[in-house]
């Protein structure tokens, strides 16, 4: 009799605090740990691999609002994949997170922050955060959570060819806009 095969922990790196609580409301699979691998030193990688289990599935999710720090990440996802014994998935938001919800919503960023009472993009962040029931109030302006991080990024500013580009030069293999592969 064969055994099941053990789902492994999952664990996904979010940059800021929004995605934290988002994946955290949303109730997706895995722990959330808020890392930015684009600014990361060798030291912060270090320490944070000591905290995750070879046998991790590790999930990134990264802005592509900027990206002069490409080398960096590409050298911190290269230390993520030697660590864990499978490969990590890297999602590319298609600017930052807000951008994401915008589409998610189907709406304007000026809709967000009337709807978070928001008058800025600092003071819209921080009213996520302190949202208790952040789902329930982005369902009152038709979020849908499967269009999250769902895009081909044909329509950000950045588009993903220019971002397949630069990574491309890095052994790196983009899968439909959003799942980064590390060949060996």
């Amino acid at each position: 009799m064969l055994k099941p095969k053990k789902i492994p922990e999952i664990v996904v790196l979010v940059e800021g605090e929004n995605e934290q609580k988002y994946w955290d409301a949303i109730r997706f699979l895995g722990k959330t740990k808020k890392f930015n691998l684009w600014q990361a030193t060798e030291a912060k990688i270090k320490s944070l691999l000591r905290t995750i289990k070879v046998s991790s599935q590790i999930v990134v999710i990264a802005d592509t609002d900027q990206l002069q720090e490409i080398n960096n990440f590409i050298h911190n996802i290269s230390s993520l994949k030697k660590h864990c014994k499978l490969a990590p998935i890297v999602i590319l938001q298609c600017e930052n997170f807000e951008d994401e919800l915008c589409y998610s919503c189907n709406c304007k960023i000026s809709h967000l922050y009337s709807h978070f009472g928001a008058t800025g993009i600092d003071n819209l962040k921080s009213n996520i955060n302190k949202e208790k029931h952040l789902i329930k109030k982005l369902e009152k302006i038709k979020h849908n959570s499967s269009l999250m991080w769902s895009r081909s990024g044909k329509n950000s500013q950045k588009s993903f060819d220019d971002i397949k580009n630069l990574i491309g030069n890095h052994d790196t293999l983009i899968d439909k806009g959003i799942r980064v592969d590390f060949n060996s």
